[in-house]
């Protein structure tokens, strides 16, 4: 554990009839790392025919990610009995094109319900400063000698209106007048529409969007968008209780879509890498050396007629090429993500886990040490490690509790809960909790000195 995991090359050469068994072998075990078969005598024919596949079913596998995402579903775990391999396109595609039609039916639907409450409301939000005026609204509609705006104009601008039409004959009635905005209403001959709707821009007269199918005043107007809006929202939670049954029904089948069409894309992705020869695949890789045997085993049963070729590699040999592969440690997870954080080791070089799962949390509870503050870190960080705080942050969970474990046990070295410590201690909870080992109180060059020896020497 020291270093990262031996490596070894492999080269198998897989005849065309054993290529997708090889090829869910090589994929599924999760210890081949692979690498492009470019050499003289190997050709890359397959490569655009699979190329192909691989869009087709990476296109398949987006339209289903983006039904689920719709509907609410996550993609859940890959099944743990795997399919028989590769998934018939002309099998996969009908099924993806059926949910994706029930779901278009009823999201379009409740798109168009969505849009048409969204223009209503604004209209409805237009004609509430005019809800209380006793005006026909279709009689300023369609007039043929007649220019008429109805709108909302500032307070300080109607003696400015005023003063821009002097000169042409209107007519500008205040309907009622707000102590920041004013409801008039702009009348004048069709002749001098354009000057009196220049000077009605120019003063900021807000006109208001007259809807054509309604009639009568204001006040009924509003009364039948708001009934309008109600029916339309029912609709709207109708649709959208179909789609959470729609969800409900269809949750496991659009799970088990995505997992083949994904688990179809990644195999054609591997092939697109593959050599050809004329009547087998060239497929080259790296390995652990400890899980070779197990590997060739798994091959050897996929397909009899395989040859597998190794080339092992020293560890002292200096080839940046050879992937590098830590082991595996549900423990000292947190740590290698600090450790990748940095840089990952090369092959053959130290592997920091072991000396970083030391010397964190040593310093951590050193620099922090508190019997309260760390019981919470402590918690907090089980809680999060197993998911039932923070989904999805299960290493950086553990690494919290052992930053808080850490720190309990300095609090008790050092006397020390939520900061209070000594005498401060004695007189807050009325009884004494001494040091186990030093008071940095007292101490505090040492505690401050403490962290930084050990970390130089480290």
């Amino acid at each position: 554990m020291l270093f990262p995991r031996e490596m070894t090359e492999i080269e198998l050469i897989v005849p065309s009839k054993d290529l997708l068994a090889v090829t869910k072998v090589l994929s599924g075990y999760g210890v081949f790392h692979q690498t492009d078969s470019s050499y003289p005598g190997v050709a890359s024919g397959s490569a655009n025919t699979w190329q192909d596949t691989a869009s087709q079913y990476s296109a398949l596998e987006r339209r289903i990610q983006v039904v689920m995402q719709s509907l609410g579903i996550d993609e859940g775990v890959p099944p743990k009995t795997s399919s028989e391999g590769m998934i018939d396109l002309n099998t996969l595609r009908p099924a993806v094109e059926k949910t994706e039609e029930d779901f278009r039916q009823i999201s379009d639907e409740l798109n168009e319900n969505r849009k048409r409450v969204e223009q209503l409301e604004s209209t409805l939000h237009q004609l509430e400063p005019v809800e209380d005026i006793d005006l026909d609204i279709s009689s300023l509609r369609g007039s043929q000698y007649m220019f008429s705006m109805l709108g909302l104009l500032p307070a300080a601008n109607m003696d400015r209106l005023e003063t821009s039409l002097a000169r042409v004959p209107h007519v500008l009635l205040p309907l009622r007048n707000d102590p920041g905005k004013n409801v008039v209403w702009l009348a004048g001959t069709k002749s001098n529409s354009d000057v009196l709707e220049r000077a009605a821009r120019s003063a900021y007269l807000d006109p208001l969007s007259l809807p054509t199918e309604y009639q009568g005043t204001p006040g009924n107007i509003i009364k039948s968008l708001r009934n309008t809006i109600e029916t339309a929202q029912r609709r709207i939670n109708e649709l959208q209780d179909a789609l959470a049954r729609l969800a409900e029904e269809r949750k496991n089948e659009l799970r088990d879509l995505f997992w083949q069409a994904h688990t179809s894309r990644v195999l054609s992705d591997a092939i697109v890498r593959f050599g050809q020869l004329r009547h087998t695949y060239v497929v080259t890789g790296w390995v652990p050396v400890d899980k070779l045997d197990d590997l060739t085993y798994r091959l050897k049963q996929a397909s009899p007629e395989i040859l597998i070729e190794n080339l092992p590699t020293s560890r002292t040999t200096h080839n940046q090429n050879v992937p590098v592969a830590l082991f595996r440690n549900k423990w000292l997870r947190p740590f290698q993500m600090l450790v990748n954080t940095y840089s990952r080791p090369r092959y053959g070089e130290f592997d920091p886990t072991i000396l970083m799962a030391i010397t964190f949390p040593l310093i951590y509870g050193m620099m922090f040490g508190d019997v309260g503050q760390g019981l919470i870190l402590f918690t907090v960080g089980l809680l999060i490690s197993q998911g039932k705080l923070v989904k999805g942050m299960n290493d950086l969970g553990l690494l919290i509790a052992y930053c808080g474990a850490s720190a309990t046990i300095f609090g008790f070295l050092y006397g020390s809960v939520f900061a209070f410590e000594g005498e401060h201690f004695e007189h807050t909870f009325g009884f004494a909790f001494h040091p186990l080992w030093i008071s940095p109180i007292n101490n505090i060059l040492s505690i401050l000195g403490l962290p930084l020896i050990l970390a130089s020497s480290c």
